[in-house]
């Protein structure tokens, strides 16, 4: 292919990212052999790619169903065995715009992250993960504790040897400070390297399906999306409703680092997209990144709700007292006491990783609760955890995820 026709074609996809529709579940799926560039591969884009052929239809970057530079039946043969699931090769768009292809089929697999996991969970693939890295490993043993699985040392250095020892077919890791150097040290060993970034809330739902592609369980994907899609929708429907003034400032009140550096949430954070879908208005929407709480800042915005962000506490624990703890951070810093917010009692605690729909559906409860008096995020979580995470753990009697 021309490279200043594959230069256009990968600035147009790059413009398609940044003028989709805010609904979440509405993206491009990053597997080449999507020719049409929907969210799914099917019969539609063996038609598409017919019809460049033909001439009728305009080149899109991800025609090239087999990565070879050309468009030619061949595409279409290998559009036909992704849709079978019998594709012996796939090429995607990975997390860091690369272009990258994996080996089928895939078992063995080496999890980065607890996002990870909790995606592998997602679709049904959890048994599979035999090495995950060692914060996961430590921090997370609710979700490792029905598999059999080794740490392969840091995800930001990651031990080539124990991988190799291990021996998967694949290891799954997000951005480059996931070890940056990985795929070298992995290099002609016959390990594929899957770069997803499926932590972050904007693009998770991509990011699945893409990955539901690379193992061959889009049907899980797709029930996810549906269940994820079903709730959203609602929220979305009802804050519609809502009018400027309606829509409460809030402020994100954060404690972050070993020492719980105290910090606000940005414009330019995934915190300030949740708090405009669940219908709020975040008052460090200037700011950007996570600056250091102001407090006299804080005291002159006046927020009418507080939520608290805590690393400490999740699934490892059953006792709420580290989000209490958070909460009394909050509401005994110097003069809060003035704040609407702590007058009418609108403070919240959320557990950091709550999840990236289970967060919204308690943070839209604790903004509107008579918008949202029929819906219970605390049942929300539970099918999450049971349904899709496949845990036996009850969110009555375990864990720590919000407060209060």
């Amino acid at each position: 292919m021309n490279r200043s026709i594959w230069m256009s074609l990968v600035i147009s996809f790059c413009m398609l990212q940044v003028i989709m529709p805010a609904n979440a579940s509405e993206f491009t799926l990053k597997v080449f052999g999507n020719a049409n560039m929907d969210d799914t591969i099917d019969e539609n884009d063996i038609e598409y790619v017919d019809g460049i052929i033909n001439g009728k239809n305009d080149m899109t970057i991800l025609a090239d169903a087999n990565y070879d530079g050309k468009i030619t039946e061949t595409d279409i043969d290998q559009i036909n065995s992704i849709i079978s699931g019998t594709e012996k090769e796939l090429t995607f768009i990975d997390c860091t715009g690369k272009n990258s292809t994996v080996h089928k089929p895939l078992d063995k697999i080496v999890a980065v992250h607890s996002s990870t996991v909790e995606s592998l969970r997602i679709l049904n693939r959890y048994k599979d993960i035999i090495g995950i890295d060692e914060w996961t490993y430590s921090n997370y043993p609710t979700l490792r504790s029905d598999i059999n699985l080794e740490s392969i040392g840091a995800y930001a250095d990651m031990d080539a040897e124990k991988i190799l020892k291990l021996g998967p077919g694949v290891v799954i890791c997000g951005p480059l400070w996931h070890d940056p150097n990985i795929e070298n040290k992995l290099k002609g060993t016959g390990i594929d390297v899957v770069r997803l970034w499926l932590s972050k809330p904007e693009t998770n739902l991509s990011e699945l399906r893409t990955l539901s592609y690379i193992l061959d369980e889009e049907e899980n994907a797709l029930a996810y999306k549906e269940w994820y899609d079903k709730i959203m929708d609602e929220i979305q429907e009802k804050v519609s409703t809502l009018s400027d003034s309606q829509k409460p400032n809030v402020l994100w009140y954060r404690f972050a680092g070993e020492n719980g550096q105290k910090t606000t949430c940005g414009g330019d954070t995934s915190y300030n997209g949740t708090i405009d879908i669940a219908g709020g208005k975040n008052i460090a929407i200037n700011l950007k990144d996570y600056p250091e709480l102001d407090t006299e800042w804080a005291l002159k915005e006046n927020p009418d709700v507080i939520l608290g962000v805590s690393f400490a506490g999740g699934y490892e624990t059953d006792n709420s007292s580290v989000l209490k703890a958070r909460y009394d951070d909050i509401i005994d810093t110097p003069g809060f006491n003035q704040l609407s917010a702590i007058k009418n009692n609108n403070v919240f605690v959320m557990y950091s990783a709550l999840g990236s729909l289970c967060d919204k559906a308690y943070i839209a409860k604790w903004l509107h609760p008579d918008l949202f008096a029929d819906m219970d995020p605390s049942a929300i979580q539970q099918e999450y955890i049971g349904e899709f995470l496949h845990l036996d753990f009850d969110i009555k009697t375990h864990g720590a995820f919000v407060y209060p």
